[in-house]
């Protein structure tokens, strides 16, 4: 569901936020960019201007990329808001409001990891942040509601077809990424796999259990069988690797560790948000 995306320009300016990371000019465009009043496109093309004025202080190209990256995702362009912000971290290095604006579109989107990911980037940056904390808890609770409206869903599934491989899988996924009750999420996934022995999703699911029961011989194993039927998948190489981490086999889990981030950029970040790291 993609759920509204509005934020106040006061609450992404510097000098509203936690921080004050530029001058401001005075000119024209700028205030445009910066100010809340004003129609859409009048503020976008002052942005537009703003980020190609390259004799500007970088702070102010990086916050015109915040504010535009707000008003592309007010119109729900948000593959060009989160270009946009992108460009602003990687222009004005580690900032609050980018991070903040990121976080909340994120969370339109119901990407509840992401966005929980950013207000804890903004956080660390400005632990007091009111706005940053607000979103944070927020966030929280929509994903731990989408969590059991998910998990509501796929029970009336096996109400009515208790055998289901589709339905046992995703319900030991649920269950194996929220960390709760993990004996019956090992259960769903064994009957899955009983019903369909080669899937190489429910394998992966069956692993994430085992991590996080600590059985990590097991969790090698069920890795290793994924990659026989998925020999490309860094997703598998880099579980292969955290599993190896829990059993002790350090120059194995670094080679598999490394191998799985080249072959899925920002898989260790996944991972991470499941609760389980290789440190």
């Amino acid at each position: 569901m993609r759920r509204a995306f509005f934020f106040v320009f006061c609450v992404i300016a510097a000098a509203c936020g936690p921080t004050a990371q530029s001058a401001r000019n005075t000119d024209r465009d700028w205030f445009l960019c910066d100010v809340v009043e004003g129609d859409a496109a009048s503020k976008e093309e002052a942005c537009n201007a703003v980020i190609a004025d390259m004799d500007r202080l970088a702070g102010e190209r990086a916050a015109a990329y915040v504010n535009r990256g707000v008003l592309r995702g007010n119109q729900m362009q948000d593959a060009r808001a989160l270009a946009d912000f992108g460009r602003a971290l990687r222009l004005g290095g580690a900032d609050a409001q980018a991070f903040l604006a990121r976080g909340v579109l994120h969370l339109s989107r119901d990407a509840f990891d992401e966005a929980i990911a950013d207000f804890d980037a903004a956080l660390a940056l400005a632990p007091d942040w009111s706005d940053a904390l607000r979103e944070r808890e927020r966030a929280m609770i929509w994903r731990e509601d989408a969590y059991y409206d998910r998990l509501d869903q796929v029970e009336e599934g096996l109400a009515v077809a208790p055998d289901n491989p589709s339905f046992l899988n995703e319900r030991c996924w649920l269950r194996a990424v929220a960390g709760e009750e993990l004996d019956q999420a090992l259960e769903d996934c064994d009957r899955s796999l009983r019903a369909r022995p080669d899937d190489a999703n429910t394998l992966d699911s069956r692993a994430l259990v085992h991590l996080k029961r600590g059985e990590f011989a097991y969790a090698l194993a069920d890795y290793e069988s994924a990659l026989a039927l998925a020999p490309g998948s860094g997703r598998y190489v880099y579980g292969r690797g955290l599993a190896q981490v829990g059993l002790g086999r350090s120059a194995e889990a670094k080679a598999n560790l490394e191998a799985g981030e080249a072959a899925a950029p920002n898989i260790s970040r996944t991972f991470r948000r499941y609760g389980v790291g290789a440190s």
